[in-house]
């Protein structure tokens, strides 16, 4: 006959160590299966995946046959056969059966963005529906979240984070691509049910530690007893697999007293403690409960801090232990960027880490200062720092216009995954996955080089299609297929983005398109050269003129030092010009420059229309008809003007030209200044302003000009219109 000398109760203050010590214990099997010749598990909720049964090579890493879920799973889950307790065989007494063992290994895989992977330890009121616990709360579970397709976010055991300690990179069975598993583990945990706690160790498969005894409070304090084993797998890349699992049930003719450790850190400090029964440390409390007159011994454990060791006696009630733990030192490692000269341009990564604790720090290949972007040639983009140092990397100016690193541009659908490695820039690189949508920022309107390194390890050329975004979600029709061949590759293309539109890359289409990695893209405008020489000086006002014509639309209106102007009216005596922003292909502008030199002016992807411009561009075979023809040149007697165009001369080809008419009253005029005596016509204030210092017909300096004034600079009359 059972009997209880004293009922236990939850005591634990920080460490959450407690359960019973039983005398004279006897373990019966309940179940257990090692998955060799069949499997009593049934796969529960929506079957569009596939299970791994007995007998498949989906977990082989285990040696033996296994039970488990895996990729493509979607909503389906494996429940174990419902458990049958009782004690001595005798199931009328089942009830009082408090104390459950379950051993089993098992192996976790990362899984898909935003879905979980687990093993869930379930009490009867529980009921399983589509692949989901549907009502209740498992006591005890083992659970991964992921952050990335194949990438964690945390494990936990028993609402526990055990991220650190059991995550490690391994590659994922029937998929040659790495992911993060926890590799084999070995699991032993015993449920009370008197007090609603569980006492759990983990190994590795090799018997090394993983963590030697841990106690948690169940998370369904109404649960009674252990119905079943339920695993579920995250989809697409989720994978549980269980082996070897064995289930008993523990009683005893009698319960020894027992007694519980609270442990307070002085500081408010909430370490990990582990209780030893010896001074070496070898023998672990499993259950975290303490006989009367004996001395244990104790590790405090804390990131950061010293392991804080020491003893106590229960001497006859509950000990409470009191300790205070010291910091580790700690040190800094810096990443400067520095330009060839090593002065310094910006920090790239810092970090105070503590004495032991190993760190990366990683940056990228270009970065911006001050709207200036520079980039480095070194290949390597990381460093693993463990004291205190610094490094330097060089960077050298860019010209470019826009830099993204590709994990970090917006995604819309499809599966995600990154890839770490220290030669990609910022430390990883993007795989466009089938389905999925990523997108830059908005851009400014422009034409644009695009390049990206891409790679592509299918046994075909993979594909990336490019489009344009717009702020509403449209994509352009496809404006470049790029196949990448196996191996490395480059895209390098023209690329025309209207305003406000992002460059996306599409990867709904074709069907090897899933494998195309990049780490990085940027883009350069598109320039053409506009020159503007010593021969078009004006003296007036030391600027530099000259006439021009492209066959790209181009846009000055960024471009320091220079402006554009059109030709709006034209007459022997005087000419009216206008500043433009955007010129159309084929169109002929005046230019003025505040340097003799050539300048880069960005190709855009439209201008609106010339009009009003008298300006016309010469084929190379002008010829007056009833007309006078005049070009930009200079004298040194008259300086910088339109000239009429002396008979057969010919007008080089892309220069520009005036085409006036005879008024018939025979004057003729071969000289039209920009800043003679004659009052040249500027069409806006701004123009006047921009020009030179102006005064009005009394001396009196002018600084704000008006429309219809006549003003002299440097001794010239000018009228602004």
């Amino acid at each position: 006959m059972k009997h209880f000398t004293k009922k236990l109760a939850l005591l634990s203050l920080l460490a959450g160590l407690c359960g019973s010590a039983w005398a004279d214990e006897v373990k019966t099997s309940v179940y257990s299966n090692d998955f060799e010749t069949s499997s009593d598990w049934a796969a529960k909720g929506k079957k569009d995946g596939w299970t791994c049964n007995p007998g498949t090579t989906t977990a082989n890493t285990f040696n033996s046959q296994v039970i488990g879920v895996g990729a493509g799973t979607g909503d389906m889950g494996l429940v174990s056969p419902s458990f049958s307790f009782s004690s001595d065989g005798d199931e009328a007494d089942a009830e009082e059966v408090t104390l459950v063992d379950v051993e089993l290994k098992f192996k976790m895989d990362a899984c898909t963005s935003g879905k979980s992977s687990g093993i869930e330890f379930i009490t009867s009121d529980v009921n399983i529906n589509n692949g989901y616990v549907s009502s209740g709360t498992p006591f005890f579970s083992i659970n991964a979240s992921a952050s990335g397709n194949g990438y964690w976010g945390t494990i936990t055991v028993g609402g526990e984070n055990y991220t650190s300690v059991l995550n490690q990179t391994g590659t994922y069975e029937n998929n040659n691509l790495n992911r993060n598993t926890t590799g084999i583990v070995v699991l032993n945990v015993r449920f009370d049910f008197s007090t609603k706690v569980a006492t759990f160790s983990l190994s590795k498969a090799d018997g090394t530690a993983i963590v030697k005894s841990k106690s948690v409070a169940f998370a369904n304090a109404a649960a009674e007893s252990l119905d079943r084993i339920f695993l579920h797998a995250g989809k697409t890349y989720g994978g549980v697999t269980v082996d070897d699992v064995k289930v008993y049930s523990v009683v005893s003719d009698d319960v020894e007293t027992t007694y519980t450790a609270s442990f307070s850190e002085t500081t408010g400090l909430n370490p990990t403690i582990s209780i030893f029964s010896d001074e070496t440390k070898e023998t672990p409390v499993v259950n975290g409960l303490l006989e009367d007159g004996v001395t244990y011994y104790y590790t405090a454990s804390l990131v950061g801090y010293y392991d804080y060791n020491g003893s106590f006696k229960v001497n006859g009630e509950n000990p409470s232990v009191s300790f205070a733990m010291t910091a580790k030192p700690t040190y800094t490692y810096t990443v400067n960027a520095v330009d060839e000269n090593e002065t310094q341009l910006m920090t790239l990564a810092t970090v105070t880490a503590y004495e032991g604790e190993t760190k990366q720090l990683i940056w990228s290949k270009y970065i911006n200062v001050d709207g200036t972007w520079y980039v480095t040639s070194d290949n390597n983009f990381a460093v693993t720092a463990t004291e205190t140092g610094s490094k330097n990397v060089v960077y050298t100016t860019s010209d470019i216009a826009y830099f993204f690193e590709m994990e970090n541009l917006t995604r819309s659908g499809g599966a995600y995954l990154t890839e770490t490695d220290n030669s990609y820039s910022n430390g990883a690189r993007l795989r466009l996955s089938k389905g999925s949508l990523y997108y830059t920022p908005a851009l400014a309107s422009g034409v644009y080089t695009l390049n990206i390194g891409c790679s592509n390890s299918n046994s075909s050329e993979s594909e990336v299609y490019i489009y344009t975004r717009s702020s509403d979600g449209t994509l352009s029709d496809k404006l470049f297929t790029h196949k990448a061949p196996k191996g490395n590759s480059t895209i390098n293309v023209e690329i025309s983005v209207p305003e406000g539109c992002s460059i996306a890359f599409n990867g709904n289409e074709g069907s090897y398109n899933n494998n195309a990695r990049m780490d990085y893209l940027v883009l350069t405008r598109v320039t053409a050269d506009v020159v503007v020489t010593e021969a078009g000086k004006m003296e007036s006002n030391d600027k530099f003129y000259a006439t021009f014509s492209s066959d790209k639309n181009l846009d000055f209106s960024a471009v320091e030092g220079l402006t554009a102007y059109y030709v709006t009216s034209a007459s022997k005596k005087e000419l009216s010009i206008t500043p433009v922003e955007t010129v159309p292909a084929g169109t002929a502008v005046l230019l003025e420059g505040a340097e003799a030199k050539t300048y880069q002016v960005p190709v855009c992807p439209s201008a609106a229309e010339a009009t009003g411009n008298l300006l016309k561009v010469s084929d190379g075979t002008i010829v007056g008809n009833g007309t006078s023809i005049f070009v930009l040149g200079s004298t040194e007697k008259n300086g910088v003007g339109f000239y009429l165009k002396k008979k057969d001369s010919a007008i080089a080809a892309g220069k520009a030209y005036l085409e006036i008419e005879d008024d018939g009253t025979g004057e003729t005029k071969s000289f039209i200044s920009l800043g003679g005596d004659d009052a040249v016509a500027i069409s806006n204030v701004e123009a006047a302003q921009g020009i030179g210092i102006l005064y009005n017909l009394n001396g009196q300096r002018v600084a704000a000009p008006v429309k219809g004034g006549l003003y002299i600079m440097n001794g010239k009359k000018m009228l602004v219109k």
